[in-house]
């Protein structure tokens, strides 16, 4: 792609996150000298849309939620490898973590960790909620955990204010559909 028709996103965590669109600041404050953003997302400039309405990917019929939506999130969200799938999947842009992005938007969740992020990313924006079933065509692993999500969903819910932290029947509930083992 030309250089003017890309932006490239940085998000910095930390305690005071950040949000540089092609070097230039447009939330938080300048990160330390040296510091590596933790998100890089190369968008295509008319993927920045003005409106918050899903639009038509000019493919297919599915929806392409604009990365603003999720600008929020990604500055103060607790961002995992799961739930920045499901943004890769929504938006259409490919997002990296650290500068690396081994499965695409595969990546799913893997213990209930990764199932409180992608909960904390719907409470942050309501509307990708709607479109969860889109990762059902991701992959056999995505198609599993879709076909399973109220169960996950209401089993995690049950244990999240566990006091010592853990929630272990959420964590075998993974590990079972994980290994294909559906009862």
């Amino acid at each position: 792609m030309v250089e003017d028709t890309v932006c490239t996103i940085g998000v910095y965590g930390g305690r005071q996150p950040s949000i540089f669109v092609n070097n230039h600041l447009v939330y938080g404050r300048i990160p330390d000298p040296g510091t590596q953003p933790d998100i890089i997302a190369d968008v295509p400039k008319n993927r920045l849309v003005a409106n918050l309405n899903p639009a038509s990917d000019g493919m297919t019929d599915n929806p392409r939620l604009p990365l603003e939506m999720f600008a929020a999130w990604l500055a103060n969200g607790d961002v995992g490898l799961s739930s920045l799938a499901i943004v890769q999947r929504l938006t259409g842009i490919t997002m990296t973590v650290n500068g690396t992005r081994e499965h695409g938007c595969e990546d799913t969740p893997k213990d209930p960790g990764d199932l409180r992020r992608i909960l904390g990313m719907f409470d942050m924006v309501p509307v990708a909620r709607a479109y969860l079933s889109l990762m059902r065509d991701v992959s056999d692993d995505w198609k599993t955990i879709i076909d399973h999500w109220s169960e996950l969903e209401k089993q995690y819910r049950k244990e999240e204010h566990n006091p010592s932290g853990c929630a272990p029947k959420t964590y075998r509930m993974l590990k079972r559909l994980k290994e294909g083992n559906y009862a």
